[in-house]
């Protein structure tokens, strides 16, 4: 949540404002991630099985968002649609 406050308040275009852009999109992906696991955990609560399967699933899922907003191979046009696919 800093790193967005630090964003917002710099206004300049360099290297290092775009290295903040990646993790304040890697803090928002872990942010969704992390408020998923509770109602997870509390839904499945007596199908074990289930539950780790699912959480399993919203953590490889927000791991893969994670390492796509910080490489910087996927900062090209040609994979314009996979970032924009990240989100949903």
């Amino acid at each position: 949540m800093r790193i967005s406050a630090v964003i917002v308040k710099e206004r300049t275009y360099s290297f290092v404002q775009f290295f903040f852009y990646r993790l304040d999109y890697s803090g928002i992906a872990l942010l969704i991630m992390g408020s998923f696991i509770p109602p997870l955990y509390y839904g499945f609560y007596c199908s074990r099985v289930l539950k780790i399967v699912y959480m399993s699933i919203i953590c490889t899922l927000g791991v893969l968002c994670i390492i796509v907003s910080l490489w910087s191979k996927f900062n090209t046009p040609k994979y314009r649609i996979l970032r924009a696919g990240e989100c949903f």
